[in-house]
C-alpha cells in the first residue's frame, strides 16, 4: 500500500491521467465556496495528499485560481496524527513543490504542509467548536477528530447517495 501511495505514485498518476473518469466535477462547488466566504465565514482545504497531486485535482475542479476559494490550504496533513501531535508546519513553494521553513516567502499562493489542528484553528482565528470539518474517511477524518479536538465534523459517504 505504501508503494502505490507514496513511492511509485501509480494510483495518483493513473487518476491524473484520466481525471474525468475518476473525479466527479460539480458546477455547484465554486458557487458554494463563494457563498460561504461571502457570508463572512472562512474556508480551508486540509488534505493528506501532497501539493503535486492536490493542485492538479483542484485545478481540474475549480480552475487555475482554485486557491483563492480558500482562506487556508494545508497539504501533507498526516491525518489522523494531525488531530493529536501533528507534524512540523512548513511552507510549500508552489512552483517547485519544495517544502520550506515557515519564515520563508516563496512566490505564488500561500500553501502550508503539515501542522496540527490547534495551529490551523489559530490561523483561522476561530475557536474549536466554530470549525466544521468535512471529511470522507470515518476513522481518519471523523473519529480521531471528534476524540482529539473540538472541531465539529461532517462525514461524506457517497456510497449512500442512492438512499436519498
Amino acid at each position: 500500500i505504501d508503494d502505490i501511495h507514496l513511492h511509485s505514485c501509480l494510483l495518483k498518476k493513473s487518476c491524473l491521467a484520466n481525471l474525468p473518469r475518476y473525479v466527479k466535477k460539480d458546477g455547484r462547488l465554486a458557487p458554494m465556496l463563494e457563498r460561504i466566504r461571502n457570508s463572512g465565514r472562512k474556508t480551508f482545504l486540509l488534505t493528506n495528499s501532497d501539493w503535486w497531486y492536490s493542485s492538479q485535482i483542484m485545478n481540474f475542479l475549480l480552475g487555475d485560481s482554485w486557491v483563492s476559494y480558500f482562506d487556508l490550504v494545508v497539504v501533507d496533513a498526516c491525518k489522523p496524527r494531525f488531530f493529536s501531535t501533528g507534524t512540523p508546519m512548513q511552507r510549500v513553494d508552489t512552483s517547485t513543490a519544495t517544502l520550506l521553513p515557515l519564515s520563508s516567502s516563496p512566490p505564488g499562493p500561500v500553501v502550508y504542509s503539515g501542522g496540527d489542528h490547534t495551529t490551523v484553528t489559530t490561523m483561522l482565528g476561530a475557536k474549536g467548536p466554530d470549525v466544521i470539518y468535512v471529511g470522507d474517511h470515518l476513522y481518519a477524518d471523523v473519529i480521531k477528530c471528534r476524540k482529539l479536538c473540538e472541531w465539529r465534523t461532517l462525514l461524506i459517504v457517497p456510497e449512500l447517495s442512492h438512499e436519498l
